[in-house]
């Protein structure tokens, strides 16, 4: 069996320019977990998952789970309001490595 047996070839993806609710809103619609940050000459530009979005929207929530190890070793979330947040471009929570 091969890739391309099991591959979906209807890419869902993200513009670096959308915004963190317009990409959380495609998440959610299609079921991902996560979503490819597409640049505009059609190379990947990073990965938006679950993860990155959380530690956006929920960091005080997320601080109380740290004695539980539910969060990484050294991770101190920013201070954002949910709108604060909606606003960025998902290029501020996806990873690039």
């Amino acid at each position: 069996m091969r890739v391309r047996d099991v591959m979906d070839s209807n890419l869902v993806f993200s513009a670096p320019e959308e915004t963190v609710r317009e990409a959380a809103a495609k998440m959610a619609r299609h079921g991902l977990g996560a979503l490819p940050v597409m640049a505009a000459d059609g190379t990947v530009a990073g990965l938006v998952t679950e993860w990155e979005l959380l530690k956006l929207l929920l960091p005080d929530y997320l601080v109380g789970l740290d004695e539980l190890g539910f969060v990484p070793p050294g991770f101190t979330p920013d201070r954002h309001s949910f709108a604060d947040v909606a606003s960025l471009p998902i290029s501020a929570a996806m990873r690039a490595d």
